[in-house]
């Protein structure tokens, strides 16, 4: 972004201790412009406020407004809505927990990572089924799947 600065942006982010040699060229430490003791120096408040500028707004996106609905995505894609929307109201419930776990035990996904991501779904559910009612409909759709063949029975 500024000719001559790297910026750590995140905590995540590497940073490069010269000497340094990566695709963007050999890093080495400037001497004449860094501080006596050769120390990484804090931005000032005043280029952190000049980035903070430049840096474009975050676009905010409405959940419901990608919701697949009816409008030809594929079963695969549902399933992924499912963890972030839920498994809608009572009276669905039930089966969209069974059409989920089913959906990811037939796609070769793992039995726990399977339970897991049920969890979830069911946790972001407006009103989620009981621990109980959860665990017959898992075990129920897990048994299903073993019977078909398509789980080992370990």
């Amino acid at each position: 972004m500024i000719e001559g600065v790297d910026i750590k942006a995140h905590v995540n982010n590497y940073i490069l201790v010269p000497p340094s040699n990566n695709s963007k060229g050999y890093y080495e430490w400037d001497m004449v412009h860094s501080p006596k003791d050769g120390s990484i120096t804090e931005a000032p408040i005043e280029l952190i406020e000049v980035l903070q500028k430049m840096k474009p707004e975050p676009i905010q996106y409405e959940v419901s407004s990608f919701a697949s609905g009816n409008t030809g995505s594929t079963k695969t894609a549902k399933l992924f809505e499912s963890i972030l929307l839920g498994f809608g109201d009572q009276g669905g419930r039930n089966n969209a927990l069974a059409e989920f776990v089913g959906g990811l035990l037939l796609r070769g996904v793992d039995p726990e990572i399977t339970y897991h991501l049920a969890k979830m779904a069911n946790n972001n559910t407006q009103e989620p089924l009981d621990d109980k009612e959860f665990e017959r409909t898992f075990k129920s759709m897990l048994d299903k799947e073993i019977r078909r063949g398509g789980l080992d029975n370990d």
